[in-house]
């Protein structure tokens, strides 16, 4: 699978749990569970402390859509995109979920209010 994520653009970095596919500003950590893989995207780091009520609003909403191979959710301070692989799709989950996260960061920027 490294060498598919490499023939389609992405740089692949190994780590201790899990090894990353970096292609653009997107870096995606892909980690072993059960029979498939998870990816998981790193969007946003948030401010110390609950998150706000609009960015909660927003991404129930996106996730309720079903729009894209994932779903975001909140952990911590940080907002991740994640989905579920398994080794035959891997490659194709991750062009779609960096597109979705290139499409979406920007607009959870504005729902934070942070400057683009």
């Amino acid at each position: 699978m490294k060498t598919a994520l490499f023939q389609a653009g992405f740089r692949v970095i190994d780590g201790e749990d899990c090894f990353k596919a970096v292609r653009g500003f997107c870096q995606i950590c892909i980690s072993r569970k059960g029979d498939g893989l998870v990816l998981s995207i790193p969007v946003v780091k948030l401010e110390p402390g609950d998150p706000p009520e609009n960015l909660v609003g927003y991404l129930r909403d996106r996730n309720s859509h079903h729009k894209g191979p994932g779903k975001f959710r909140i952990s911590r301070d940080t907002v991740f995109y994640e989905c579920i692989a398994q080794n035959d799709d891997a490659v194709t989950l991750c062009l779609e979920a960096q597109r979705t996260v290139e499409k979406l960061g920007p607009k959870i920027l504005n729902v934070l209010g942070y400057p683009q």
